[in-house]
């Protein structure tokens, strides 16, 4: 397992928690429901590193896949949780599925793309 595979996932859920760690006065109001659409490509972004890494030029395989979107999956809830200490924020139960269903598509797209590619090898 190359370390290196590892520093876009690191970077990029410290930019995830950076992010949630700013006060709610902070982040500007969009459209209702904008912010599902942000937590969905946070973490479909973070599903695409995280599982690149994982696989490192592997196959993928069920357990990888499961795995990844485990570790993610716990990843958005302590994000989630920790909200709660953060000034005008709260944690949602919403946000946490919409991390998920990114985290998802986000993973399913890289393993998809990776068996793809193989199979033209």
């Amino acid at each position: 397992m190359r370390v290196g595979r590892w520093a876009p996932v690191v970077a990029w859920a410290c930019v995830i928690l950076i992010s949630t760690s700013l006060p709610g006065a902070a982040v500007p109001a969009g459209p209702p429901g904008m912010d599902k659409v942000g937590h969905f490509v946070m973490y479909a972004v973070l599903g695409l590193f995280s599982i690149r890494a994982a696989l490192s030029g592997a196959e993928p395989r069920l357990r990888s896949l499961a795995l990844t979107l485990g570790a993610i999956a716990v990843f958005a809830a302590v994000d989630e949780w920790h909200q709660q200490f953060v000034p005008a924020r709260a944690p949602d139960v919403a946000d946490w599925a919409a991390d998920l269903a990114g985290a998802t598509v986000g993973v399913g797209s890289m393993a998809i793309f990776t068996l793809r590619r193989s199979a033209r090898s």
